[in-house]
């Protein structure tokens, strides 16, 4: 998976979640922006970034990055049927390299150059050691900040790097500003501040623990948008026109479940008291995902010629009475796990989608279902702080569970020619190991700060967060 993806997209899930309690730092903004700047040089060329003595990179310039490909080198892994074995191997899109990705596997990555390559004046490109990476940012060198501004990276503790202009109203520019236990984080995208960290990193509609679809139907008042959604068909054969109308018909099914399931994640709320403004988001995310349905029913419309929608949907049990813990893993299970590994999904396909129509509707998905993702687990926290006696060990088996699962799954080689990325198709090989990286690199992260967090809480010993330590070993 993209690392820019990972990163853009949490920078994204940071923001939605607003729910980072503000710590002190300990001496506040640097008295001086960046002192003993000096440039960062890869090859013997200057690559437009530069250090500080503070300990973070700036850019005073934007200047093109050393390629270094192609190279002579091969890449190998253990894997036996690896993707790609040298940088000429990949030329689905310029500046290819294969390279070994976080999986291990050997695979193709494609960088940049200059910043006109990410598409995007929000984004700029990076320079790395082999080839340039696409990171998301405010600006684009120093000037563009003001004064004595810098237009500085910043990475958190989740590894999320964005660069954006300094702020005045900035409390710290890195760790190193903060007392122990924070970190310099943003915060509502207005400023850094010491903060404690709550990364959050679809929903689906389990009924005992099944995942529950409603069959398709031919109707058209599910499509009402397919007038306003015309992908071009250009290119596409019989054979993948109906693949992309079978594939957005299953999200829309996806999308409709999801309606239900924040239904009664309404319900389960005012069961609970639960706090007006989660009451309210839950509301909120129930029409996203109408319209979710309504979108991907109008693709799948326009890609196979003809009106579809859901059919009527079972939801027999879905209302049994539940124990406060089996509330709370139904949350993890759909929200924690479920809409934030559908967030990054959307995200990923949203990258790749060369069609304006597709990769409009879903960088639009992907930003609604990470707030989705925020809101629960804004859940996860108000219920360990303020319900009764409940055992925080229902989070951490439940991901633990889904980390082995998504583990165990094959990591096979896509070989379906007709995939379709240019309209957000992605191959079952990808998503799976899109899965094990959401897993692994947000979801597990996020429940280990939040445990932590409420393990050093008054209540702690009173509901059983001691056993978070243990979690941690097993999630390892």
């Amino acid at each position: 998976m993209s690392t820019r993806i990972l990163r853009y997209h949490h920078h994204l899930l940071l923001g939605a979640l607003g729910l980072l309690a503000v710590g002190a730092c300990s001496s506040g903004p640097p008295g001086v922006p960046c002192s003993d700047s000096s440039p960062v040089i890869i090859e013997g060329q200057d690559s437009g970034f530069a250090t500080c003595g503070e300990g973070y990179v700036h850019r005073p310039a934007s200047r093109a990055c050393p390629l270094l490909i192609p190279r002579d080198t091969a890449c190998t892994d253990d894997s036996g049927a690896q993707a790609c074995t040298t940088d000429s191997d990949c030329t689905e899109r310029p500046r290819g390299h294969c390279s070994v990705g976080r999986d291990g596997l050997c695979g193709c990555q494609y960088g940049c150059e200059k910043d006109t390559d990410c598409g995007d004046r929000n984004i700029i490109c990076v320079c790395g050691d082999v080839a340039g990476e696409c990171v998301a940012s405010n600006c684009i060198t120093d000037t563009d900040c003001g004064g004595d501004l810098l237009c500085s990276e910043h990475r958190d503790s989740c590894g999320q790097l964005t660069f954006r202009c300094q702020s005045p109203d900035d409390q710290c520019q890195t760790a190193a500003d903060c007392s122990s236990g924070t970190e310099c984080l943003m915060v509502a995208d207005e400023a850094l501040v010491c903060s404690e960290v709550i990364c959050a990193i679809g929903r689906p509609f389990l009924v005992h623990d099944v995942s529950v679809l409603a069959p398709s139907a031919t109707r058209v008042d599910w499509t009402t948008l397919a007038d306003d959604l015309q992908p071009s068909l250009e290119g596409l054969s019989s054979d993948q026109r109906r693949q992309l109308a079978d594939h957005y018909t299953t999200i829309g099914l996806m999308e409709h479940a999801s309606v239900a399931a924040f239904a009664r994640f309404t319900l389960q709320l005012l069961a609970q008291g639960a706090p007006a403004d989660l009451v309210e988001q839950s509301g909120q995310a129930m029409s996203d995902e109408i319209e979710h349905a309504r979108i991907a029913f109008a693709l799948a419309t326009a890609y196979g010629a003809e009106p579809v929608g859901p059919a009527a949907l079972d939801t027999r049990g879905a209302l049994d009475d539940l124990s406060p813990e089996e509330i709370l893993r139904m949350v993890v299970l759909e929200g924690c796990i479920g809409e934030t590994v559908a967030a990054v999904d959307a995200a990923e396909v949203a990258a790749e989608a060369v069609d304006p129509v597709v990769a409009a509707v879903l960088e639009r998905i992907a930003h609604d279902e990470a707030r989705h993702a925020a809101l629960a687990w804004r859940y996860v926290a108000w219920r360990l702080s303020h319900g009764e006696a409940i055992d925080p060990t229902c989070l951490t088996s439940s991901i633990a569970a889904a980390r082995l699962d998504a583990a165990r799954s094959a990591a096979d080689a896509d070989t379906d020619p007709d995939r379709g990325r240019e309209h957000g198709l992605l191959g079952p090989a990808r998503r799976r190991q899109l899965r094990r990286d959401v897993l692994e690199q947000i979801v597990t992260p996020c429940a280990q700060r939040l445990l932590a967090r409420h393990a050093a809480s008054p209540r702690a010993e009173l509901i059983g967060a001691g056993t978070s330590s243990g979690a941690d070993r097993r999630w390892s």
